[in-house]
């Protein structure tokens, strides 16, 4: 799964603080505190909503999103609190569900079958978008799919590793869910579920997309990419992009919904510049991302060169390089 990369790590940031009133009716800890910043680890910041996670504005989303399946009075005591990094701009949920609701969230909440359908449901501009997101592979490295290791960081279903496996390229998948791991082995997939499973500096290309903005220690996460990453190798870093959530939060008719902030998942909002931070300080370099490739077999268009435009200046989706 994409989500919960982090949460068994040995973390040297003071992110993750029980709290003394947040017991579930199974006698789980049901959420901790994060103290400091997760992209920079800066202790100072500002509060851009604060909420308690049963107020209507919250809990009438997490009901309707989440059909009934979260135990909502378990709950009762976590608040929504999102602050802004006076450091660097992250804007982030300081409490956050525990690493066994984390669990329950990802495997339970979230209805695997419906995530399965969604993606098996998909029409072809889906897999046009993933197949031209393979191809810029390609346009990043020098090396020949037969002689490129590719590592999916948090594969989920396994659609993207299996497009890049269909162009040539040495795939590996790193997945902590249970069925998504099985499905992908059952489908051929090479999965990896712990990180000693994969060698160190093996791989030449790591895609983690939409993997950050869920995990409780990012700058832990982004650290085993580097490591992971041969040198020269390149990481497609892709999260959320924070803009206008300032303005959302602050409208007096604010309520909670599936955007850069929704509550219990996207627990990190970021900045470009907060990402490219986080990546140097691993000894990652940023590099620009490649033009754009025909996403239909129409010519390329308006809306991609926009898009090319706006990936080199304040998007959140980043390449990096590791140095050699």
């Amino acid at each position: 799964m994409k989500r919960y990369q982090a949460l068994s790590k040995d973390q040297s940031n003071p992110v993750d603080q029980p709290s003394r009133h947040s017991e579930s009716t199974a006698g789980t800890t049901a959420f901790v505190h994060r103290s400091a910043c997760p992209a920079c680890a800066a202790t100072t910041r500002r509060t851009l909503k604060s909420v308690p996670m049963r107020h209507p504005s919250v809990a009438g989303f997490l009901e309707r999103y989440y059909e009934g399946r979260i135990p909502l009075s378990d709950l009762a005591d976590m608040p929504f609190d999102v602050a802004e990094c006076d450091a660097c701009g992250t804007i982030y949920q300081t409490a956050i569900l525990s690493p066994p609701r984390m669990l329950d969230l990802y495997e339970h909440w979230i209805d695997p079958a419906q995530s399965f359908e969604k993606r098996r449901g998909a029409d072809h501009t889906y897999y046009a978008q993933i197949a031209n997101e393979v191809m810029g592979i390609r346009r990043l490295t020098s090396r020949l799919p037969r002689d490129t290791q590719v590592l999916d960081f948090g594969m989920g279903w396994g659609n993207w590793l299996q497009m890049a496996r269909g162009f040539g390229y040495q795939t590996t998948g790193f997945e902590l869910s249970e069925q998504r791991a099985a499905y992908g082995r059952e489908h051929g997939l090479r999965v990896a579920s712990t990180l000693c499973e994969l060698e160190p500096a093996s791989f030449h290309y790591i895609y983690a997309n939409q993997v950050l903005e869920h995990v409780p220690d990012p700058r832990a996460s982004l650290q085993d990419i580097a490591a992971l990453l041969a040198p020269g190798g390149i990481a497609d870093i892709h999260v959320p992009n924070q803009l206008g959530i300032r303005r959302k939060l602050a409208s007096k008719h604010w309520q909670a919904s599936h955007d850069a902030i929704h509550p219990l998942e996207h627990i990190n909002c970021f900045n470009r510049r907060a990402l490219l931070a986080m990546g140097r300080a691993f000894g990652l370099q940023s590099i620009t991302p490649p033009y754009p490739g025909l996403r239909t077999p129409q010519t390329l268009g308006v809306k991609d060169v926009a898009v090319y435009l706006f990936n080199r200046t304040i998007s959140t989706h980043v390449f990096f390089v590791r140095n050699v």
